[in-house]
């Protein structure tokens, strides 16, 4: 038996009743007293985001990384919509990775037991970190928000997409990647939880 999507979006909507990544992301940048524009929250949408990795495309048993995962709503959205063996999440930000972590928690112990089989062999882990820190090289898609990126950190985005296998697909929210070895597959509006994003879908030559 596999999970229908509706149900997958019910499970989503109930885990993210009342968490609110941008109070939590607002909050940690007033105290650092950082003014780094790439650290400004931004969230998906499950539905237009999972057609989004429709046209990617995704294969039984592959990874998912998200660079700047936020409090990992992509990483559950692709482990509950898809058939991934692997989600993951970096995020530099502690109480949002604190947060993502608690989700993952309560997720484990409430929804996963009554969830197919596929779903509990599921690995699903996140990362607190700077994701130019992180070993990306196992994903066969890879994620990013990265809307507010500053040139350098759009840099590390580009050269960690390029150290992907042959095949893999990258998807960036609100800014193009120019790499020589990234082969441009989509670009469009999408719709985010704060409104309408161009996002882009690039396959690893």
């Amino acid at each position: 038996m596999s999970l229908d999507a509706a149900r997958a979006l019910e499970i989503l909507d109930a885990l993210y009743a009342g968490v609110d990544g941008y109070r939590l992301s607002h909050g940690e940048r007033n105290r650092l007293q950082t003014e780094d524009r790439g650290l400004v929250y931004g969230e998906i949408l499950a539905r237009p985001f999972g057609e989004l990795l429709e046209t990617a495309g995704v294969h039984p048993g592959e990874e998912f990384w998200d660079a700047g995962a936020g409090t990992g709503k992509p990483v559950f959205t692709a482990a509950l919509l898809f058939p991934f063996a692997r989600c993951c999440g970096v995020e530099v930000l502690a109480p949002l990775a604190d947060k993502a972590e608690s989700l993952l928690l309560r997720y484990q112990r409430e929804m996963l037991p009554s969830l197919p089989e596929e779903k509990r062999r599921q690995e699903i882990r996140f990362i607190t970190g700077r994701f130019e820190d992180v070993d990306l090289s196992g994903a066969d898609v890879l994620f990013s928000h990265c809307t507010t990126y500053s040139p350098g950190m759009l840099e590390h985005l580009c050269r960690a997409a390029a150290g992907l296998k042959a095949g893999s697909r990258i998807i960036t929210v609100g800014q193009a990647l120019a790499w020589p070895e990234l082969e441009p597959v989509f670009e469009g509006p999408v719709l985010m939880d704060w409104g309408e994003s161009i996002c882009h879908v690039y396959r690893r030559d």
